[in-house]
């Protein structure tokens, strides 16, 4: 029986691999006739929906289209009083003799009738049939108003527009999006909610009706070239009697001119070709997101939701990297508001004195203030970033040296072939935008002009650039006080719909002589558009003052370690015993900490010295996990002294010994490995592990040692607070008038020791992993103040020393309070000396 039913097994699989599957989700409503839901819901559990879908297979397969199905139970959608909905999971197989589209639409409509027709033949008459819908298609549609529309297939999440031209009074035109999921499947979400599927369609603009006409005939594979010329008279023409009297673009015409381009975006073109590219998308950067133009502000999101943008952007990269250049190695195109350079170079260029980059003077001499061809400049290899400050660019681009020789080796070691001889011709495409009209972001920025730079090579964005991409842009026009960062354009952002991130961009300012050339580099480590935003956010604002709060409570804890330090060496003999030794280890870990973070903040601002950049990130790395190693040293031995006092008198021999090569050793572990595995992970922008790196070699060991410190924390507070008469033995020589201030006293002394463990074991760092900046920032960076102030203000003893030290009178013998029972008699005896009660040990003295 086993082996057939295997072998049944496998046949199955075998011949669903060997079928088409389509899947779609059914939506069945459930009355209930008999009696009340709330009594016969336990009838209603997954084996009977079980039985009631292997029904429903049985009786499906009686047509012959459904003999391959399966039908099962996914979950309830809905219940009422009277009614149960539940959504079914059908699959089908079958051969593809058709489309995947055109057979997934025959299913639907044939499985939505039989179902009607399984419905209607029940006797009791208590099931309906509200929705069968596929897990993938929203399928072709009709939709009436003033006008019949025709709305193509479309997939989950895709924004489509119907055949027709429809658009409404501003001129935006009418779109549906397919929404639903893989549970509930794929169906149209009419944003008309007044008239549900009825749209009003207006008169559109000659213009909108002429762009319309030119992307149907485009999509039944008109001549490219011609379909180029012709959108490009559509968008520059300024003929009012054929196109009216309005001389912007409107989102239809955008959106319309944009499907133009997509269709032609794998198609043959030459570069007699270019020149029309390169206007059209100039006259789109001019006339269509004009930014002084109320009515097109309000109607860019329109683009956003419709996608236009991002169609147009990624249509121009395919086009000019597909473009032939016909027997020529270069060529550059110059408009007013876009500027492109095609260039096929061969593997080792540089060897050949070959091509780097491109620039774009600053145009401060014209009047129009756009890029002139005078003004763009091809860069060779000798040209530098000091070459280029000198030159006052606006603009420009620096490639790594030998990036096409270290592609060609990645694709020859990716793809094994044989063949590779490290010979091989790219295509080598930068592009220069006037302002980022074309990348509609939701953010809000300033309104100045930004350059957008893009580059592509081979059509791909080729990240992890080692060296990385050097990109300059002119901040003169800026404000001082504006923050500025490197951008580039994420087309998979915003779900599909773009926007700028700071990923793998690094910015670093640069003065040129006497300070009069103000110009912004970029390191990037991929290709794609780039940008730069100079609009002050509240985020950066909120930057400043916490790098201000760092810094003033960096400060105050090296002086209050140093204050530490001094204690130490002044006295030799109040370093004595192993708490002691353990602040002294712990006050120099934190200081070396703050140190080196307060020298990398002030005088490394750059990554540019990889070398100096490496030093000054193990060496962070390295204090950082040591510190908290030594915070849960002081855990684990104040946890002793708390809990179990006698234990401090019978330690395990060479204790501070184990714990110094524990506390000074771990730290070796993740930075030795780091350096091992990938010591590139120090030379970010911060000189400082990044992403994974940072993860497992940072954020792992701290929140291990954090998670360790809380339950220490928990354990050493719960041994507080059973102990009644805490903190009255410490200071019994003092006297109280009532209980009402005894109890003040020691609410006071838990409340010091709450406040010293939260310090003592690192506890504020919780806020840094938690990312609460300004608690982590005010509270973390003062920790080797609040060191200062319990281990040597707060202690009587040491403040007892220093008082002798300045006024020379003999202070009054202070014991310690650890070690003393209630009679004041010294314990002296061995760890097996059972007489002292817990209860006679001050808590906080057996801190310090």
């Amino acid at each position: 029986m086993k082996v057939t039913s295997y072998a049944e097994l496998l046949l199955r699989r075998l011949w669903m691999k060997l079928y088409h599957k389509s899947i779609y989700s059914v939506i069945l409503q459930y009355w209930m006739k008999a009696c009340n839901l709330n009594f016969c819901e336990p009838t209603y559990s997954l084996q009977h929906w079980t039985s009631v879908a292997y029904n429903l297979s049985q009786k499906l397969k009686t047509w012959k289209e459904f003999r391959r199905i399966l039908v099962r139970p996914v979950r309830m959608s809905s219940r009422t009083e009277n009614t149960v909905t539940r959504i079914f999971r059908i699959k089908i197989f079958s051969d593809i003799s058709a489309g995947e589209i055109e057979t997934d639409h025959h299913h639907l409509n044939n499985l939505y009738s039989n179902l009607k027709i399984i419905a209607s033949n029940r006797p009791d008459g208590l099931v309906e049939v509200l929705h069968v819908r596929s897990s993938k298609f929203c399928h072709k549609e009709e939709t009436y108003g003033n006008r019949t529309l025709h709305w193509p297939v479309a997939t989950i999440g895709q924004t489509v527009l119907p055949r027709e031209l429809c658009v409404n009074l501003e001129g935006v035109p009418i779109w549906r999006q397919c929404t639903g999921d893989f549970v509930e499947g794929a169906f149209w979400s009419d944003e008309n909610e007044n008239n549900g599927t009825l749209y009003q369609c207006e008169v559109p603009s000659p213009r909108a009706s002429f762009l319309h006409k030119l992307s149907l005939q485009v999509e039944q594979n008109q001549n490219a070239a011609n379909a180029l010329t012709q959108l490009q008279f559509a968008l520059t023409s300024q003929d009012t009697k054929k196109f009216g009297s309005i001389t912007h673009l409107t989102p239809a015409e955008i959106q319309y001119a944009a499907n133009t381009l997509a269709s032609l975006r794998h198609s043959i073109l030459h570069d007699s070709d270019l020149p029309t590219i390169a206007n059209i998308t100039d006259a789109i950067l001019k006339s269509s997101l004009n930014k002084t133009n109320n009515t097109i502000v309000e109607n860019k999101m329109a683009l956003v939701v419709t996608n236009a943008s991002n169609i147009i952007l990624d249509s121009i990269d395919h086009m000019l990297n597909k473009v032939e250049l016909n027997y020529k190695e270069t060529s550059l195109v110059v408009t007013p508001r876009f500027v492109t350079l095609l260039m096929d170079i061969e593997t080792g260029s540089r060897a050949n004195g070959g091509f780097q980059g491109l620039a774009a003077r600053k145009p401060s001499k014209y009047s129009d203030k756009y890029f002139r061809k005078e003004d763009i400049i091809t860069l060779s290899w000798n040209d530098s970033v000091e070459t280029l400050l000198t030159l006052e660019v606006s603009a420009a681009v620096l490639l790594p040296p030998q990036l096409t020789q270290k592609l060609t080796e990645d694709i020859c070691n990716n793809s094994h072939h044989k063949t590779c001889n490290g010979s091989k011709k790219h295509r080598l495409v930068i592009n220069l935008f006037w302002d980022d009209g074309l990348f509609v972001a939701n953010s809000a920025r300033s309104g100045m002009p930004l350059h957008v730079l893009s580059v592509t090579l081979d059509g791909e964005k080729h990240p992890d650039l080692n060296p990385p991409l050097i990109l300059l842009f002119d901040s003169t026009q800026s404000s001082v006080s504006h923050n500025r960062e490197c951008v580039f354009w994420d087309f998979k952002a915003n779900a599909g719909l773009g926007n700028w991130s700071n990923t793998g961009c690094t910015p670093t300012l640069r003065l040129g002589d006497y300070h009069t050339i103000k110009t912004d580099i970029c390191i990037c480590t991929h290709l794609t558009h780039f940008g730069q935003l100079i609009s002050p956010t509240l985020e950066q604002e909120i930057d400043v003052a916490l790098d201000m709060i760092t810094i003033v409570g960096c400060s105050f804890s090296l002086l209050g370690l140093f204050g530490i330090a001094l204690t130490a060496t002044v006295f030799p003999d109040w370093r004595h015993g192993a708490s002691k030794k353990i602040q002294l280890h712990l006050s120099s870990s934190l200081a070396t900490l703050m140190l080196v973070f307060l020298l990398k903040a002030f005088l490394f601002t750059s990554s540019d010295e990889p070398k100096l950049c490496l030093v000054l990130g193990v060496a962070l790395h390295f204090s950082l996990i040591a510190t908290f190693c030594w915070m849960l040293v002081a855990a684990w031995f104040q946890y002793l002294r708390l809990t179990k006092p006698l234990a401090s008198l019978c330690r395990a021999p060479h204790i501070l010994l184990k714990a110094a090569v524990f506390a000074w050793g771990f730290p070796f572990i993740p930075c030795g490995t780091l350096l091992i595995v990938s010591p590139d992970s120090y030379n970010s922008s911060q000189c400082y592990p990044t992403g994974m790196a940072h993860y497992f070699s940072v954020i792992a060991p701290i929140s291990i040692i954090i998670s360790i410190n809380i339950t220490m924390f928990v354990l050493i507070i719960c041994s507080i607070y059973k102990l009644h008469n805490f903190g009255e033995h410490a200071d019994n020589g003092l006297k109280y008038t009532n209980s009402h201030q005894l109890n003040q006293h020691i609410a006071c002394r838990r409340l010091s020791t709450l406040i010293f463990l939260f310090f003592l074991l690192g506890l504020s760092w919780i806020f840094g992993i938690w990312k609460l900046s300004y608690l982590f920032c005010c509270t973390a960076t003062l920790q080797g103040f609040a060191f200062f102030v319990f281990f040597v203000v707060l202690e009587k003893n040491t403040r007892a020393k220093w008082s002798y030290l300045f006024t020379r009178k003999k202070p009054e013998t202070i014991y310690p309070f650890s070690n003393r029972n209630s009679s004041g008699s010294v314990v002296r005896r061995s760890c097996d000396y059972q007489r002292t009660s817990r209860n006679t040990i001050s808590t906080l003295s057996s801190l310090s």
